[in-house]
């Protein structure tokens, strides 16, 4: 192999790491990165933001997967928070960030159960990712606090250097 060969592979090697924002794990075509701090649904978005981020949107079986296996491979947390939400009272579950409805669910049985809690009176609204033994998704109060996990689009594309 010519020494130009190896400097190629190099910076190959080097670009494919890139794809992701720093401290971002890449899994399938998305970034992921878990916020290990108990916040609430809200601050967990500015948070993301805050990274140039959005909260987790689950759009299909496959991502689902993926997801819940990175989680399990590195966090041992129960709850995180993902983007989706029924914030505008009409019991309609939409994703946060790009504003569309969700399609693909992954509920756990007996969810969502939009409770009323009377001593917070607060509604679940807020989506979470259960990684307990049924691992699905459950409403809960926004004002709960729960790890965050964010999602970025992989950057694709080849990174020119020099």
């Amino acid at each position: 192999m010519s020494p130009l060969s190896v400097v190629c592979l190099g910076l190959l090697w080097i670009s494919a790491s890139s794809l992701c924002p720093e401290d971002f794990t890449r899994e399938g075509e998305s970034c992921y990165k878990v916020v290990p701090v108990n916040m609430s649904w809200a601050d967990g978005w500015m948070i993301c933001k805050t990274m140039r981020s959005f909260m987790v949107e689950i759009d299909s079986r496959e991502e689902q997967l993926r997801v819940f296996g990175f989680l399990q491979r590195h966090h041992e947390q129960n709850k995180f928070w993902t983007g989706g939400t029924a914030l505008y009272g009409n019991k309609q579950w939409t994703w946060m960030t790009s504003g569309n409805a969700i399609a693909y669910t992954n509920w756990i049985q007996g969810q969502p159960d939009n409770s009323y809690h009377s001593d917070t009176g607060n509604w679940d609204t807020c989506l979470a990712l259960n990684m307990n033994k049924q691992a699905g998704w459950s409403d809960e109060q926004c004002e709960q606090t729960n790890y965050m996990l964010c999602e970025a689009d992989a950057m694709s594309g080849s990174i020119l250097v020099g």
